[in-house]
């Protein structure tokens, strides 16, 4: 059996002070869990932080992260980088970036 599962990615600035979010769509052929990291296709992200199930579309909703970061050489991996690699791996969206309202 496939499971129907809709991904929400949230792509933070380091001070999480901004944020883009992403879109995407897939099949599993298991239930999603928190902790489970999707890696390979779908670029750079965290595991699965939350998951819940929609009755009326008989699929599940995950949420995932994505932070930059500072590599060891000084070097950063940036909003932008994260999202244009989120899109060459089929995410949609991450064209408005939103500040966080703590």
């Amino acid at each position: 059996m496939n499971y129907k599962v809709r991904l929400a990615l949230y792509i933070y600035n380091r001070d999480q002070a901004k944020v883009v979010f992403m879109a995407k769509s897939l099949t599993m052929p298991f239930v999603p869990f928190i902790g489970l990291s999707l890696g390979g296709e779908l670029g750079i992200c965290g595991p699965i932080i939350s998951v819940s199930w929609s009755n009326e579309d008989q699929s599940f909703t995950c949420s995932l992260e994505s932070h930059e970061s500072e590599c060891d050489d000084g070097s950063v991996i940036d909003m932008d980088y994260l999202i244009s690699e989120a899109r060459d791996n089929g995410w949609r969206g991450g064209t408005r970036v939103f500040d966080v309202k703590v």
